[in-house]
């Protein structure tokens, strides 16, 4: 499947990606420690349900390879040729 929303995007070095999908997971980390530290109550569920949301999309990164993004990106910019 070809990922259209790469179109015309500069393709991101293999270290700037990695760099931002370990800050997403570090932000995350940081996210629910922080929800479980500072919140109690009605906020504590809010905050869990909404870290919930963030943290859910963690597993997906770990089946990530550069190589994929990297295809993706080649077939959204190749010349047309329809």
């Amino acid at each position: 499947m070809i990922d259209r929303s790469l179109q015309g995007k500069p393709l991101t070095s293999r270290a700037k990606w990695l760099t931002i999908k370990v800050m997403y997971v570090l932000g995350c980390v940081a996210g629910v420690a922080a929800v479980l530290v500072f919140t109690n109550g009605v906020v504590l569920a809010i905050g869990l349900t909404v870290m919930a949301f963030f943290v859910g999309g963690i597993f997906e990164l770990f089946t990530l390879r550069y190589q994929d993004y990297r295809e993706e990106w080649e077939q959204a910019n190749r010349p047309w040729t329809g």
